[in-house]
Formats: C-alpha cells, structure tokens, sequence
C-alpha cells in the first residue's frame, strides 16, 4: 500500500468526479484506494487537466498594442511586428526602472548605441526592441526571474528576423551598449552607480543625452530607422 493521498490530492479528485458526474458521463473513475495505480491514474488526469488549462491560458499572454495589433508574448514570430509599434513603446519606457533625475527613454538610448557602433546601426538601433512589449527590466530583477529573460530573447529574436537582421547581434553592439550606458549613468544617475561599469574599464561614450520627450524620441527612433535602413539600400 503506498502513502496516503494528501488533503489537496483529495480535494482535486472529488472536483474531478463532481466535474465528470456534472457532464453525465457514467464512467467516471473510482477511487476506492489508495494503491499506487490508482495514484498514477490521478498523475495522468491531473497532467491532462493541467495541458487542457494551459491552452486555455495562452490567449492571455497577449498584449494590445497602440496600433490596435495584437502582440503574443508567447509566439512573437506569429504577431505583426511594426516599427511604429517598437517607436512607440519604447519612447514611452523609461531607463533605470525611471529612477533617473529626468525621463530618459530606450528609444533615445536606443539611437545612441546605433550612432556608437555604424557598422552595425540596425542592430543597435533594434537592440533593446523588446523593451518595447516587456518594459525595461533592471538587471537585478533579470537576475531574479530566469524565465523573463527567455521570453526577453525569444522576442528580440523574432524583431530581428522580422526586420531581416543577422541574430545574435555581434559583440560591437553590446560593447557599445555598456559604453553608452556608463555615459547615461554618469549624467543621468547618482554618484557610484557605474561602479560596476569602470571596474570593468568601460569607458563612458562620448555622446549628448537630451532626455526627450516621448514625442521626440519617437521621431528621432523612426528618422534613425528610416536613414539606416535607406543606408543598407545602398
């Protein structure tokens, strides 16, 4: 005889039957004891429920963006990916969890890794697209949350090939990123908080950090976008 069932295996079996009575089936299963095929039947009705309840629960990982389009978060490749929709989110989400001394937008960042690292501006521009469907999670919080990080990718992977952009992107546009930020951090937050970053012996970018509106950094978003991609016309 194997353990007992627990008060929670109890409670799920007798919903179960009362489902399976409510729908007017006769063959409903009956748990007379406790043995361990009985257990294992409860295991494979209870992962049955669970897959049934996890189809029903994937209309709910979408989002309505501005444009009226649905974006999936779970299948980003299947949503309509716009570059209005990337402007738009991301010139409305702030950097460092919007614990800056101005608002500061991932577009405007966005456009100053592109113009750091030219040979690869595209990439730059769209290396933080993702942000503009998830928000710009502070690393920390990255750290602590594994699973974000997968979906982060998994979309960032999608934007890219939908805009026709090698993935990953190279390293440059990282070295850029981290070059840009010290930047940022230097002007935009308290003193100490690119430590990290000069231990490192990342040199702070050479660029001008307006802190826009959201209307303007859309606008400088899309005319970088518009003018890199005239570029790779060429």
């Amino acid at each position: 005889m194997s353990e007992p069932l627990t008060v929670t295996e109890r409670a799920a079996i007798a919903a179960y039957e009362a489902s399976w009575a409510h729908s007017g089936r006769t063959d409903a299963p009956t748990w007379q004891d406790e043995s361990d095929a009985i257990r294992e039947r409860w295991r494979i009705i209870g992962s049955a429920a669970a897959n049934a309840v996890s189809k029903d629960e994937a209309t709910e990982h979408r989002i309505m963006l501005q444009s009226g389009s649905i974006f999936d978060l779970n299948e980003p490749e299947s949503s309509e990916i716009t570059i209005e929709d990337i402007a738009h989110g991301l010139a409305h989400t702030c950097r460092f969890a919007g614990q800056c001394k101005a608002f500061y937008s991932v577009a405007e960042h966005s456009v100053l890794v592109s113009q750091a690292v030219p040979e690869a501006g595209l990439a730059a521009l769209l290396h933080d697209a993702a942000e503009a469907f998830v928000g710009d999670m502070t690393r920390p919080l990255k750290q602590l949350l594994p699973a974000f990080a997968k979906i982060e990718k998994s979309i960032e992977r999608a934007i890219f090939q939908r805009f026709g952009i090698e993935w990953p992107p190279p390293s440059s546009v990282k070295a850029a990123d981290y070059s840009v930020m010290a930047a940022e951090q230097v002007t935009l937050m308290p003193p100490g908080t690119n430590e990290w970053l000069s231990a490192a012996k990342i040199t702070a970018a050479n660029v001008e950090i307006r802190c826009l509106d959201p209307k303007a950094a859309k606008t400088l978003f899309l005319d970088r976008y518009a003018e890199l991609v005239q570029a790779r016309r060429k």
